[in-house]
């Protein structure tokens, strides 16, 4: 099993060592991991620095195939430019080894689902002629990767795996004392939807004055949309929560009445928004296949 390091940040290194600790508890299955994607912080390498880190995770992919002798590959990844670029060799030494490969896609962008550019699709072609099985998170993703890339026996439905809430279910209506009115969790970029947020304050605010909105995440985005809390001078209705790890963000969603999800990006199951259904909070959210599933 691909998975990403365990010190990036959102939801698949968060929940997937779940999935591995589930299917090795009963001593049935016996799982090999190593790293798969980028190992950085922040993501940020040049062009060749990336070509060379996918060649010698793709030797080792290979060294692990010959030694271990896998009857399933499980990779984690993506479905965006960049990722698809970096698949095709595995899904192709998969295809090559005579090793059933299941790539799950932990978020497609619609810049690459409905791409009309030839190499590219060819590159997607590739993809899944070399996969046995390709997981998306919904139906609803399922039938637009269906729509464009046809593949339908291909396609399969997987759901991100979720523990069980380790906190006692609190019903929203008991949390009038919560210290937060509502809750943004998400990496701070363009097109999540924040700066909506941020710019709605001042509407709420005219009805509810004492209104607090937590904003936990970091990212490139994040002094930009400090500064625009500035100029709508909604400070006081802010709380610029920074990165917090999973294990303390549990007490952020029992301390909040609301779970505010704005992001303009098609999402697949965005697990904060599934956290707090776990936490029993009302959501307000766009129609991101999540919630349209």
């Amino acid at each position: 099993m691909g998975i990403p390091a365990p010190w990036l940040k959102g939801g698949p290194p968060t929940h997937l060592p779940s999935l591995v600790e589930y299917f090795e508890k009963d001593g049935k299955y016996q799982i090999k991991t190593f790293y798969f994607g980028s190992e950085k912080q922040d993501g940020n390498e040049n062009a060749i620095a990336k070509i060379f880190h996918t060649l010698k995770i793709l030797g080792r992919f290979i060294l692990l195939i010959i030694r271990f002798r896998p009857q399933i590959i499980h990779l984690n990844s993506a479905f965006d430019k960049n990722s698809i670029l970096r698949d095709v060799p595995f899904s192709l030494v998969s295809k090559l080894a005579s090793k059933p490969l299941l790539f799950k896609v932990h978020g497609s962008h619609n810049e690459l689902l409905y791409t009309k550019n030839p190499v590219v699709l060819f590159m997607v072609r590739l993809y899944f002629w070399g996969a046995s099985k390709v997981g998306v998170l919904s139906e609803f993703e399922k039938n637009e990767f269906v729509q464009q890339f046809g593949n339908a026996s291909k396609l399969i439905v997987v759901k991100n795996i979720v523990k069980n809430a380790d906190a006692e279910f609190k019903d929203s209506s008991e949390k009038i004392n919560a210290q937060y009115d509502a809750l943004f969790v998400s990496r701070i970029e363009y097109g999540k939807g924040l700066e909506d947020l941020l710019q709605a304050i001042p509407l709420i605010v005219e009805t509810y004055p004492s209104f607090v909105l937590a904003v936990a995440g970091s990212g490139r985005a994040l002094n930009q949309y400090k500064e625009l809390a500035d100029e709508l001078k909604i400070q006081l209705h802010v709380r610029w929560l920074g990165h917090i790890h999973n294990e303390e963000l549990k007490n952020v969603f029992k301390e909040s009445k609301i779970f505010v999800f704005t992001s303009h990006f098609p999402e697949g199951m965005p697990m904060s928004m599934v956290e707090a259904l776990f936490y029993g909070m009302p959501v307000i959210t766009t129609k991101n296949r999540f919630a349209v599933s």
